[in-house]
């Protein structure tokens, strides 16, 4: 999909890469609820790319996210650093 995404041509293109995302949800889904407890029973374990990361931060980096004129820019569950999180 992202290769399908960047030969669209944009002027700009940003793909962000978050692990598990926490927070409310309109929508109500079990398989995702277990997999938030799982991974946040966990969270201490694993490496920052995989943690948790509360919707709340995911926001901040989203909106301010630029890519040089005519660039890509990807950017995976490793901005938790530029979050906040």
């Amino acid at each position: 999909m992202e290769e399908g995404l960047k030969a669209m041509g944009f002027p700009e293109l940003h793909i962000f890469q978050p692990s598990i995302l926490t927070g409310p949800r309109s929508e109500k889904q079990l398989g995702e609820r277990i997999g938030i407890a799982v991974m946040s029973a966990i969270a201490a374990l694993l490496p920052d790319k995989y943690k948790p990361m509360p919707t709340m931060c995911w926001r901040r980096p989203r909106s301010t996210a630029s890519a040089p004129p005519g660039g890509t820019q990807c950017i995976p569950a490793s901005i938790r650093g530029l979050a906040g999180a």
